[in-house]
Order: C-alpha cells, then sequence, then structure tokens
C-alpha cells in the first residue's frame, strides 16, 4: 500500500502523524478532491501553518477562490515590509520551481 504521506515535506508530514486528530465534521466533495489532489484540505494546511509559526510580527495569505479571484488578507495597515514579505515570497517560490 502507497504511504499517503508520501509526497509531502518531512514537517508536515511529521505534523500530520503527531497531531491530535481533527474535529469531526462533515467533509465536502470539494474537500475531499483537495486532499486527494493535494494531500491536504485548507483546513489542514492553515492548522500546519499555525503550529509552524504560533508567534509572528506579520503576515499575509493570498487565496484564489473557485471563481478564479485572488484576495490578499494581511495583518498590517499596507506597510512596506508587507510589500517586501511578498516580495521575498515570489522569490522563495520562484527558488522551489526550478529545484
Amino acid at each position: 500500500m502507497e504511504d499517503p504521506y508520501d509526497h509531502l515535506d518531512a514537517d508536515y508530514e511529521e505534523f500530520l502523524r503527531k497531531e491530535k486528530p481533527v474535529k469531526k465534521k462533515v467533509q465536502t466533495i470539494k474537500d475531499i478532491q483537495r486532499k486527494k489532489e493535494r494531500g491536504q484540505t485548507n483546513e489542514e494546511f492553515y492548522e500546519w501553518v499555525s503550529s509552524q509559526e504560533p508567534d509572528f510580527e506579520q503576515a499575509t495569505i493570498v487565496v484564489q477562490r473557485p471563481n478564479g479571484e485572488v484576495t490578499t488578507y494581511y495583518s498590517q495597515n499596507g506597510s512596506l515590509p508587507l510589500l517586501g514579505m511578498l516580495d521575498i515570497a515570489k522569490q522563495q517560490v520562484l527558488d522551489d520551481m526550478r529545484s
């Protein structure tokens, strides 16, 4: 049988294996599809990020809705450090794509 955590990075795999079971809830078809395609639901992803970074100065979240619309949420009121964080995030994604 194939390991369902095989494609995940080691930190996230360890988090999934050690974490208490998520509260029972009704999963939607979209949640099941996301879990199958990406190995995690949106809720599991947010829980993992929160466990990795419980203390932070600033945060930004960029989401793409099912209709294709992109929305950005951030913890500060439009500061220059936030723009710098977004530039760094862009570079990190590009670096990940190259490796």
